[in-house]
């Protein structure tokens, strides 16, 4: 069986989550650091969906996105994609088609306005 040879279809922005410390009140103070362009294979959406928590008028965007295996992507980095910026949700999982090929790193996105 020959394998699939996917294309880059898009260019996004990582910026890797650096803790920098704590605050007066033990909260930890977030940090990132610079940017570094990856090419990604493809964009999905995802879902939309508006908070339903008293008081709080949210839209709430849960994108996937799809790259070559072995991305440096973790828990709590952001990112830019398509001018939007993103949080990495959870762990970035690893992808095979049962008969087609190679693998991806899928990566959850979370993006919360209002």
């Amino acid at each position: 069986m020959a394998l699939v040879k996917r294309k880059i279809s898009e260019y996004i922005t990582r910026y890797p989550y650096q803790g920098g410390g704590e605050d007066s009140q033990g909260n930890e103070i977030e940090g990132f650091g610079p940017g570094q362009q990856l090419g990604i294979y493809a964009f999905d959406p995802g879902g939309r969906s508006e908070s339903s928590e008293p008081g709080r008028d949210a839209v709430v965007t849960e994108p996937t996105i799809y790259l070559p295996p072995g991305s440096p992507f973790a828990p709590h980095d952001e990112c830019v994609v398509r001018g939007k910026r993103y949080a990495v949700e959870g762990e970035p999982a690893d992808w095979v088609h049962p008969t087609r090929g190679p693998k991806c790193d899928v990566i959850r996105l979370r993006r919360a306005d209002g």
